[in-house]
């Protein structure tokens, strides 16, 4: 990883020194890694033949610390009531993708709780190193309880997991769900 050209030891931020809580006097930043391996007050560089182990590593977290890929929904909220004369014209479902540094490909998001998929339009991707901003003109054919669901791929094509898992020790995974309710 660090030979990798979107690794760095960042020594400016927004143009200006980097800030002591940000990491002065240098930072490593290195894209697709959680945070305990974009390492904070580097003061020295020191090469070695072994997997060195970092603090959190010491912890019990780990050994993979590549970021998985996620979705999630912004809009609407959770348990939000929406009329259906309001609905029948589109409810707008929006949200944020991310897969650290593979970029995302595809995001899908389903009305009947995993069952159907339907592909969402990327509306921003700037750079596979960022978040992506989606969305989705869903048109519910009637009033009801729905129960939202979404899911993303890399730029590798491979699928979110689905299975959910915590923070610790391997970063958190899982498809994001919501509930709506579409009222008459």
């Amino acid at each position: 990883k660090a030979m990798e050209p979107t690794t760095l030891v960042a020594y400016e931020m927004n143009g200006e020194m980097i800030p002591p809580r940000h990491g002065f006097p240098v930072r490593v930043i290195v894209p697709g890694l959680f945070g305990e391996k974009n390492v904070k007050w580097v003061t020295r560089i020191e090469l070695v033949d072994h997997d060195a182990k970092g603090f959190y590593e010491q912890q019990g977290w780990g050994p993979n610390f590549v970021v998985p890929t996620t979705a999630r929904f912004d809009v609407p909220d959770d348990q939000q009531k929406i009329k259906m004369a309001m609905a029948a014209a589109g409810v707008a479902l929006k949200g944020v993708a991310h897969a650290g540094n593979r970029g995302v490909s595809k995001v899908d998001v389903s009305a009947d709780d995993g069952k159907t998929w339907n592909e969402a339009k990327i509306d921003h991707a700037q750079s596979p190193l960022a978040w992506v901003l989606w969305s989705y003109d869903w048109r519910p054919a009637q009033a009801g309880e729905y129960k939202l669901v979404v899911r993303a791929n890399d730029g590798k094509g491979e699928l979110q997991t689905e299975r959910e898992r915590g923070t610790a020790p391997e970063g958190a995974t899982g498809y994001h769900k919501i509930t709506t309710q579409i009222e008459s």
